[in-house]
């Protein structure tokens, strides 16, 4: 990008090869439900390269309880998803498309944690806050597994640092030996859990206000209405 466009202006950019639609048009995520950002003092460039987009048939989605995205080959999406066992669904290098009037599901990002990782799910970042987007997920935050064992280095370290700055959240999976060789281990590590109860608290229904049985008349002032905790 030149040094003189403006970075919070949306690219012009036509369809990218992979991708399975040019994109239909449907509504994007709200700014309100996006982090702030002080755009003033930086901005976000705009994405160099971007994810394609995924028609999610409408059959699938009664067991879809939230969607994994690996933004890259190995990202470690479907084994995440698998260890998590609690309703994901993972679609590789795609965003998904649901029909319109379906309820939103919580969407995660994943990535390893080399650079080519990194790299790939900052472009999926950029491509969230610049809009290009479908709608119909709520962006519940980024999931970096450790590509392997020990301490990330400093600059890898440095870098997702800043990224995390830029999503509601992130979640770091330590290196697992036992699924490299497509095994479970023992003891699943403690950060799964972690993670597997914030979306559950995402996608757990509404409850309903209970209902008035002192009184023939609702007081509204007394009735709280039930409130998404998605």
């Amino acid at each position: 990008m030149s040094a003189d466009a403006n970075p919070w202006l949306p690219p012009q950019v036509g369809p990218h090869e992979g991708e399975t639609s040019t994109g239909p048009s449907v509504p994007v995520t709200p700014p309100w439900q996006r982090p702030k950002l002080d755009a003033e003092s930086g901005g976000i460039p705009a994405p160099t390269r971007r994810l394609g987009w995924w028609r999610t048939p409408r059959r699938l989605l009664d067991d879809v309880a939230w969607w994994a995205v690996g933004v890259h080959g190995g990202a470690g999406a479907t084994r995440f998803v698998a260890a998590m066992n609690c309703g994901g669904y993972d679609v590789p290098q795609h965003w998904p498309v649901v029909p319109q009037g379906v309820a939103r599901r919580p969407l995660v990002l994943v990535a390893r944690t080399d650079l080519h990782g990194i790299s790939a799910v900052q472009e999926a970042i950029r491509e969230w806050w610049w809009k290009l987007t479908p709608s119909g997920f709520d962006f519940a935050g980024l999931v970096l597994m450790a590509d392997a064992p020990g301490r990330l280095p400093t600059p890898l370290r440095n870098h997702a640092q800043v990224l995390s700055g830029t999503v509601p959240r992130v979640w770091y999976i330590p290196w697992v030996p036992e699924w490299r060789v497509g095994e479970e281990p023992a003891r699943p590590p403690k950060e799964l859990a972690e993670v597997r109860s914030h979306l559950v608290a995402l996608t757990k229904p509404a409850e309903a206000p209970a209902p008035e049985s002192s009184s023939t008349t609702m007081s509204v002032t007394n009735w709280t209405p039930g409130r998404s905790s998605a």
